[in-house]
């Protein structure tokens, strides 16, 4: 993902140092996160690089970074024991990091951290793409020039399949070039996660709310057939105060029945 301003930098930097809320991350494994390269905000991180190269002038809408997903199928990460996924993940790790350090330069790296409070460990790579110029107008001079890496669809399938080839002796095969699926981006995933648990509360609370009616409707019935059983004490102490009170009125009724008919 292309980066053009400062402003998108810190939306994902707050984003990958869990500094806002993130729905489809299990907060009880925020603590298995790792971050190896880089500080706690992506913006002061670019920035650094930047100053650090004497990069000064950037074009309008220019790339000042690019932000890099590495990941691989959960099925893969997860097979095997504690200790195989955990030397497996490590080698995934140390080979991805030798990946990108070795296409971008190790200075252009600013940032790395994986992930591993969401359901697929990933890791999560900001790298400023500058170029140091040997030949022509700008030689000896530091530019930023995101088009020597991703300059169109076929250099980015090609990125794509030197990563796979870094990787190929752990066991992982590229994707499918050419696929039709696409990564789901952070802002349509907190969306369908926030929706996905909405359903789930509205679910419940119907469920509930059933089960309620249900003993409700069962405990009336048993009321209505045998209320001595089904009433608690004090229920049935009510029950049997509003009896007598019935009772009482009843009598009361009668008996002015029956003075009024003594009556001349």
């Amino acid at each position: 993902q292309k980066h053009h301003n400062l402003g998108t930098v810190a939306g994902m930097s707050s984003h990958v140092h869990r500094q806002r809320p993130t729905p489809n991350a299990d907060p009880l494994r925020l603590h298995q996160n790792r971050h190896f390269v880089g500080s706690t905000s992506w913006v002061s991180d670019v920035k650094n690089r930047l100053d650090a190269a004497g990069v000064a002038e950037i074009r309008k809408n220019g790339v000042i970074a690019i932000e890099h997903m590495l990941s691989a199928s959960p099925e893969w990460f997860f097979n095997g024991s504690i200790d195989e996924q955990n030397q497996r993940a490590n080698a995934w790790l140390k080979s991805s990091r030798t990946w990108l350090e070795g296409t971008y330069g190790k200075e252009n790296l600013v940032s790395l951290s994986v992930h591993l409070d969401e359901s697929t460990p990933h890791i999560h790579a900001m790298v400023v793409p500058i170029e140091h110029k040997i030949a022509g107008r700008f030689a000896g001079q530091n530019r930023l020039n995101a088009k020597k890496w991703c300059d169109g669809r076929k250099a980015l399938a090609d990125m794509q399949t030197s990563y796979a080839r870094a990787v190929e002796h752990l066991g992982l095969e590229r994707g499918i070039a050419g696929s039709p699926a696409r990564h789901e981006t952070m802002k349509n995933l907190g969306a369908k996660a926030e929706k996905r648990l909405a359903e789930e509360k509205a679910k419940a609370k119907i469920e509930v709310e059933t089960e309620v009616r249900e003993k409700m409707s069962k405990e009336i019935i048993q009321l209505r057939l045998n209320p001595d059983k089904v009433l608690n004490t004090k229920q049935l102490e009510e029950y049997q105060f509003l009896e007598r009170q019935k009772q009482e009125l009843i009598n009361q009724i009668s008996n002015l029945k029956a003075a009024a008919a003594a009556l001349p």
